[in-house]
């Protein structure tokens, strides 16, 4: 049996930082590829802060802000020893503080 933080059903009940992550607009006309947009540094209520690690000296310079109700992320989630699974989140699922994501599972399985 998988452990609730590595299996995809679980996903966005966990903390996303430390992630690398994608994104593909949602609201836009025509079709397009998910752009890389580096490791997840912080996250909110409405926004995900990414930072691209490439140049590191340049770290505060590079952050960006995304409305996750904008964006459909795609995330790399590593695993122990098994290689990376990519998950595919709508935003709209995240639009909640990460801790309060995580006490809305023990609610579910109680």
């Amino acid at each position: 049996m998988q452990k609730l933080s590595q299996n995809p059903k679980y996903f966005i009940y966990r903390d996303m930082i430390g992630l690398d992550a994608w994104i593909k607009h949602k609201y836009k006309t025509k079709p397009q590829e998910f752009i890389p947009i580096g490791k997840v540094i912080d996250e909110t209520y409405n926004l995900i802060l990414t930072s691209n690690m490439d140049n590191p000296e340049d770290y505060h310079q590079d952050k960006k802000k995304y409305i996750k109700e904008n964006y459909v992320f795609r995330f790399n989630v590593p695993q122990n020893g098994n290689g990376d699974i990519v998950v595919e989140v709508d935003g709209v699922k995240l639009l909640k503080r990460p801790e309060n994501r995580i006490k809305q599972i023990r609610k579910i399985k109680m």
